[in-house]
């Protein structure tokens, strides 16, 4: 699903159905403050980090894709159905975890290293 906009947070912290209601939520020690993912995304952002998002349903694509181009990451779709779903996230993950640790240069390499022995 597509993120929630200010308006929807806000009513969703206030419904009380199942039990749950801003009171609730004020009492809990990470979401006390309500929050709306264009700020966090802005905090990604300032400290680098890049968000790889897969959307199951076409409905989030275009929320997805404005979250991974903000932060530098990727968006795509996922069947999670399949074996190449799994083989999807497997393979981003373990790229991006090259990248990082072989910086610029190098981390292309391991990843185009990785690629010839395991992508298929």
């Amino acid at each position: 699903m597509p993120a929630n906009s200010q308006v929807e947070v806000g009513e969703r912290r206030a419904n009380t159905h199942h039990g749950f209601g801003e009171s609730y939520w004020k009492l809990t020690k990470n979401y006390s403050h309500p929050t709306f993912y264009k700020n966090e995304l802005q905090k990604l952002k300032a400290k680098g980090i890049p968000v790889h998002a897969f959307f199951v349903r076409n409905a989030a694509k275009k929320n997805f894709q404005e979250i991974s181009t903000t932060t530098s990451g990727s968006s795509k779709p996922l069947d999670i159905h399949s074996q190449q779903g799994a083989s999807q996230l497997t393979n981003l993950v373990t790229e991006a975890v090259l990248k990082d640790i072989g910086g610029s240069e190098k981390g292309e390499a391991l990843v185009i290293a990785y690629r010839k022995s395991y992508v298929k």
